[in-house]
């Protein structure tokens, strides 16, 4: 059995949640997924992504909503 990283980029934490860049970055930025920063590199822990995915199952993995961006269009 492979062992689980300890951290993952951006590209390879959307490659195993299956999600699209712009959608993880909004989990990001929300809060809702821990990450933290290595020199320019953003990193999600193990930790942080088994947390993020047991959040979603209690939720039922409802999407994040959409951020205004206040410039009066919907």
């Amino acid at each position: 059995m492979p062992q689980a990283k300890l951290s993952y980029s951006i590209d390879s934490c959307c490659e195993v949640l299956d999600l699209g860049k712009s959608t993880l970055k909004k989990f990001i930025d929300s809060g809702e997924l821990r990450s933290f920063k290595t020199g320019n590199r953003r990193l999600i822990s193990h930790d942080a992504l088994v947390e993020f995915l047991h959040k979603m199952e209690e939720r039922g993995y409802t999407p994040v909503p959409e951020k205004r961006t206040g410039d009066g269009e919907s």
